[in-house]
């Protein structure tokens, strides 16, 4: 099986890209994009670019487990353990801005395809989903 290699990184949140960073062997750091796999004869390959780690080869089996269906997002996001700078809250829109505009914090969507709308925890009233809230390391000299 192969996959496309991009020098230029967009689409950070997708579970099928994984990173790779140029010590890998490539000129530049890339990204691999799993949900474009193909097959094909292994007289094809001319020349090897590089060799990934044992850390990146887990990162590539995941994403790839998910872009064939062998894994479920949901899944994967529930093996994670939390880290214990960060939290997961169902949040709405109007909570989940007051974390986007904090200096103090990264905000992201735990499964950016989930549909199913859960009450806030952090205001009770409206709908939302959820999100891990990661609170930034302070920098020294802040």
């Amino acid at each position: 099986m192969i996959a496309p290699i991009t020098s230029k990184p967009k689409s950070y949140y997708l579970p099928t890209h994984v990173l790779l960073p140029n010590e890998l062997g490539l000129p530049q750091n890339s990204m691999v994009l799993l949900e474009q796999v193909r097959t094909i004869d292994k007289s094809r390959l001319t020349y090897l670019v590089g060799l990934a780690n044992e850390e990146v080869m887990c990162c590539i089996d995941r994403a790839l487990g998910i872009s064939v269906g062998l894994l479920e997002l949901s899944d994967v996001f529930r093996d994670e353990p939390e880290r214990p700078e960060e939290m997961t809250l169902c949040l709405c829109p109007v909570c989940a801005s007051q974390f986007y505009n904090s200096p103090d914090h990264i905000i992201r969507r735990v499964n950016p395809l989930q549909n199913h709308k859960e009450t806030c925890t952090y205001c009770d009233v409206r709908n939302g989903y959820d999100y891990i809230i990661i609170k930034k390391k302070k920098r020294l000299g802040d």
